[in-house]
């Protein structure tokens, strides 16, 4: 069960920051860990174009949040947690995406994947769409750490997943 939980918690937490269209600048640290006081990350041209890509993976389907929420959850399978589960996901991201992301953006995304994984695996057992996972992600768990927003301070792209919480 906590298998399963996990990556349904990665792939939401990494879809959920990824797939936002809103293109801006970031926010704060959000102390996950990492270098997640790295904002705008992924604002370059390379790393935008390939944001906006549907064409990677072996179907030639998958975005670079699938791609993410996939190698982050393969990592956790393989029970590294920590730095290894964020190097693990960052480095996996860069080469299933044929380097078309920079190190530095699918840092975000592992950063993203790290602090759900840390943070929120019991309150998403559930499932990660309900209430209590998508509060939990927001900053509604123990140590207060907002996984969205750590996503958004490293990448420099917003997510209005968390408005209204």
């Amino acid at each position: 069960m906590k298998r399963f939980a996990l990556i349904m918690l990665s792939i939401s937490v990494v879809a959920a920051c990824g797939d936002d269209d809103d293109r801006g600048t970031g926010g704060d640290d959000a102390g996950t860990g990492g270098d997640a006081g790295m904002s705008g990350a992924c604002t370059n041209a390379s790393d935008l174009a390939a944001l906006m890509r549907m064409d990677f993976g072996d179907a030639m389907d998958q975005s670079v949040p699938d791609i993410a929420a996939a190698e982050g959850t393969t990592c956790a399978l393989a029970g590294m947690t920590g730095d290894a589960l964020q190097m693990c996901t960052r480095d996996a991201i860069v080469e299933e995406t044929g380097m078309a992301v920079s190190a530095d953006c699918a840092d975000c995304f592992a950063i993203s994947v790290r602090c759900s994984a840390e943070n929120c695996l019991t309150p998403c057992l559930g499932g990660s769409d309900s209430a209590e996972c998508v509060a939990c992600r927001c900053g509604d768990n123990t140590a207060m750490v907002n996984c969205i927003d750590a996503y958004t301070a490293c990448s420099g792209i917003p997510s209005d997943v968390c408005a209204g919480m």
